[in-house]
């Protein structure tokens, strides 16, 4: 018998994103899909920043590091890098509180903190596929990072 996809959307988690070492604190509030992967999470996070994703990045949590796998790292004999496609932002962020790192561009090191403020529940009379910024320091108004035909 095959299984149905369920029609409840997936629970939403409220982020909070801060560049790290700014002065004035420069930070983004995400209202993201608990289950986007990691890459998805790039992305928005490219966006609500204002990067133009030209340069390397990497997701750290304790000593996991999460991005796109290098095959040449392997010869440099770097540590090896989890592919940030098959991780999903629920796997790691679980708890409210939780914190990961983002690191973009790895000349410059803009090092990014995000912090798992809320676990909002599923609304089936309201389902958040794209990602939206509800709040921010720098740009003060509600913008949606993604337009609402994108799904993942």
């Amino acid at each position: 018998m095959p299984t149905q996809k369920s029609a409840i959307p997936p629970e939403v988690y409220q982020l909070k994103v801060t560049l790290l070492g700014s002065s004035p604190p420069i930070w983004r509030r995400l209202l993201v899909p608990a289950d986007v992967t990691l890459a998805q999470l790039h992305d928005v996070l490219q966006t609500a920043m204002g990067w133009e994703d030209g340069h390397m990045h990497e997701f750290s949590i304790g000593r996991r590091r999460i991005g796109r796998p290098d095959p040449e790292d392997r010869l440099l004999e770097m540590p090896d890098v989890e592919n940030e496609a098959t991780v999903r932002l629920s796997g790691i962020l679980g708890r409210v509180g939780s914190k990961a790192n983002y690191t973009y561009d790895f000349g410059d090191t803009w090092e990014h903190r995000i912090v798992l403020e809320k676990r909002l529940p599923a609304d089936p009379n309201r389902s958040i596929r794209s990602a939206q910024m509800v709040n921010s320091r720098v740009h003060p108004k509600i913008v949606e990072a993604f337009p609402d035909s994108m799904t993942w």
